[in-house]
């Protein structure tokens, strides 16, 4: 992968592994394979320095390098295959 430093609020995040598979064989297709679910597992990989206020501040960002963390299935922008760019208030919340 290449490397990428988010800017500002952005998280880069690698998507959760999905079984496509049942332990049969048969191949789930993806609309499938959801059963409704929205929210998904990902792991930060690396965060914005924070986001800016109206008076040009930077708030530090609450999740970090490592964290896993829920998303909706339909937010953020795809950096390639496995990962996916989101800003922080994307994020669901943070898995302990």
């Amino acid at each position: 992968m290449k490397t990428l430093t988010p800017l500002y609020d952005k998280v880069l995040i690698k998507k959760a592994a999905e079984e496509d598979k049942t332990a049969g064989g048969i191949i789930i297709p993806e609309s499938a394979s959801d059963m409704g679910a929205q929210l998904k597992i990902a792991t930060v990989v690396s965060v914005g320095k924070g986001r800016k206020t109206n008076g040009h501040d930077l708030i530090p960002l609450q999740v970090k390098s490592g964290d896993q963390i829920l998303y909706n299935k339909h937010a953020g922008l795809p950096f390639d295959s496995d990962h996916l760019i989101l800003r922080e208030d994307e994020i669901v919340g943070i898995v302990q």
